[in-house]
């Protein structure tokens, strides 16, 4: 999957490399609207994390979750990496991920 911010709605050239996502995963439908919006508007699938207090308009699937928790977060997407590697066929259907959910925790820089 590829990051919806690769986009460049507006401009009349699209560099070669550009490469149309088929889904995009938002975090949270509040903080990412400006992903939210561009997918919507060019008839992107959207697949959102959301909180009870998130507003799903132009969210085809929602997955109710926490999603301002680090770890949380983390532990929706390691499920995800790994049902999707399972799906793909990269990952045997009751074999074991290489990875485990603090690799996909944000490490906190302390200054």
């Amino acid at each position: 999957m590829h990051s919806l911010s690769v986009l460049y709605l507006g401009h009349s050239r699209i560099p070669r490399t550009y490469i149309e996502p088929d889904v995009v995963i938002l975090t949270d439908p509040r903080t990412d609207q400006q992903a939210l919006t561009e997918a919507a508007k060019i008839g992107i699938p959207v697949i959102a994390l959301c909180d009870t207090d998130n507003v799903t308009t132009n969210v085809d699937l929602v997955i109710p979750t926490n999603n301002r928790g680090r770890k949380s977060l983390a532990l929706v997407y390691y499920l995800l990496t790994g049902q999707t590697l399972r799906e793909r066929g990269d990952l045997p259907e009751e074999g074991e991920a290489i990875f485990s959910p603090e690799d996909f925790e944000p490490q906190v820089q302390r200054f």
